[in-house]
């Protein structure tokens, strides 16, 4: 989870124009199946009502509970894309990698999936043993819902061993010290997202790691970046897009909106223009109905 408080919102409203709904993307978010706030439905409810048109429920290393493409509520519709957040290790860190898909996500996507959240259940354990917690749900360890640090500084507050959930992860919850490091190489996980037909897009990444690491990770398959998102100001979102541009990456664009405290959807978007690759490679086009099939 990245714990950024939102900077503003770049990308205007959702004012209709003549009737229509002007398209807005957001393609990074996280439901209760994570470490989101809300049940998958409820934060599908919210993007229809913020006025998104293209969405993507991108959850921590499990797969989607909802099925891709359009839904409808209220006289609204947007296009759901599959997604998932998938962790892996790179330089001795842990990275985040979105992977997105331009239909449903294929079974072996999800079959690797299940593995990962597995694989993160064990971690969990590992964690809670070491800091006196209970371990984690039975449903997490056969792969429908992912456990992560922020279930763990969750259950520190609980038990009033650490203040706020920024203590605990300011604390205890360091990876490396009683949270293990994440048991999957970066370049895997980019191998296993293009096996499966999959667009792996580098989640949120500083200014600083694309500079250092961005052309390995290209060289290992990478295909974009999450260049615009609200953690970041408009130098900063032009300068990753060009970096993207310059390499023949795609760009994508992202809340990282989690539902916890003030975070809300809608309060970022983004307009198609940037997101034409992405686009193009998910086989879309805006139209006045929403999201069709490219020609």
């Amino acid at each position: 989870m990245t714990r950024r408080r939102p900077a503003r919102r770049p990308s205007g409203s959702a004012r209709r124009v003549g009737g229509a709904r002007p398209p807005r993307a957001d393609l990074h978010s996280h439901s209760l199946r994570s470490d989101g706030a809300h049940p998958a439905e409820q934060v599908l409810a919210q993007a229809l009502a913020a006025g998104l048109t293209l969405f993507a429920l991108t959850d921590h290393d499990v797969e989607p509970a909802l099925p891709a493409g359009r839904h409808e509520a209220g006289g609204e519709a947007l296009h759901l894309v599959h997604g998932a957040e998938v962790s892996g290790l790179y330089a001795g860190r842990e990275l985040h990698l979105l992977v997105y898909f331009p239909g449903e996500m294929p079974d072996a996507f999800r079959a690797f999936l299940r593995g990962r959240c597995a694989a993160r259940a064990a971690r969990y354990d590992a964690a809670a043993a070491v800091l006196g917690l209970a371990p984690a749900p039975a449903e997490a360890h056969t792969g429908a819902r992912a456990m992560t640090r922020h279930h763990l500084a969750q259950a520190l507050v609980a038990a009033r061993r650490a203040p706020t959930i920024d203590a605990a992860f300011r604390g205890a919850l360091q990876v490396g010290d009683a949270v293990p490091f994440v048991d999957l190489r970066m370049e895997d996980a980019i191998a296993t997202a293009r096996a499966a037909g999959g667009l792996p897009v580098w989640a949120h990444p500083s200014e600083g790691d694309v500079e250092r690491h961005l052309d390995a990770l290209v060289d290992a398959g990478l295909v974009g970046i999450e260049a615009l998102r609200p953690s970041l100001t408009e130098v900063a979102q032009e300068r990753l897009s060009r970096e993207a541009v310059r390499r023949g990456l795609i760009i994508t664009a992202g809340s990282d909106c989690h539902g916890h405290g003030q975070q809300r959807l809608g309060r970022f978007s983004a307009r198609p223009g940037p997101l034409r690759g992405f686009l193009e490679r998910l086989g879309l086009q805006p139209s006045v109905e929403g999201w069709e099939p490219a020609a």
